[in-house]
């Protein structure tokens, strides 16, 4: 998953260069809290996931795709049939 945005609920700042998931250590410390804060309730934390930082494209590698693919049997087109060393 690459994120564009930073994925605090309350901060929509684009990610500065690397950097994966927060904008700023303020974020990272919110964030950080609030997991602090639900795990001695007892609670389960999870991160928020923003609809803009989902992928855009298909990205499936063993899904239906691949069984169709291997199913029509295009296999033999794609594979060398000998090994070079």
């Amino acid at each position: 998953m690459v994120n564009v945005v930073c994925i605090s609920e309350s901060c929509n700042e684009a990610l500065p260069e690397n950097s994966t998931k927060y904008c700023s250590n303020r974020c990272y410390k919110r964030e950080s809290q609030r997991a602090y804060r639900a795990k001695k309730d007892g609670k389960d934390y999870e991160l928020p996931v923003k609809e803009l930082n989902q992928p855009k494209s298909a990205t499936v590698r063993r899904g239906s795709l691949y069984k169709k693919f291997i199913a029509v049997s295009y296999t033999h087109l794609t594979l060398p049939t000998k090994r070079i060393v």
